[in-house]
């Protein structure tokens, strides 16, 4: 068995425990925010979806650009952000224009009536 060195067992420590920054589209300081609100791994960021971490990024940081939903859909899909944004612009502006609307409904209560016909 081979002696593995202590940089490269660090480097390897670090790319597991900080995934995000090994994905294509996201640097240091995207990580760095995502990892604020709770995004920690490229499981974390499919499970909430793009357009939903971004209007949360962009609730609490006023300069979050469409870059950074270029970058995060680049990650989920291993492409180039800017083949995300030639290609997906006005899709994915329509999907925040839907979004804004339905964060803008009140939320509807459950009725008492859910649990007819049960006993």
């Amino acid at each position: 068995m081979r002696p593995c060195s202590f940089k490269g067992f660090y480097r390897q420590i670090l790319l597991m425990t900080n995934e995000l920054t090994s994905l294509n589209g996201l640097g240091p300081r995207s990580t760095y925010l995502l990892k604020s609100i709770g995004i920690h791994n490229k499981e974390d960021l499919f499970d909430y979806g793009a357009i939903h971490v971004y209007m949360k990024l962009k609730s609490q940081y006023k300069n979050i650009s469409l870059n950074f939903l270029y970058g995060m859909l680049a990650a989920l899909e291993d492409k180039h952000w800017r083949e995300i944004a030639a290609t997906r612009r006005e899709e994915l502006l329509m999907q925040i224009e839907a979004y804004k609307t339905l964060e803008a409904q009140p939320r509807k209560r459950r009725s008492a009536n859910t649990n007819q016909g049960t006993t």
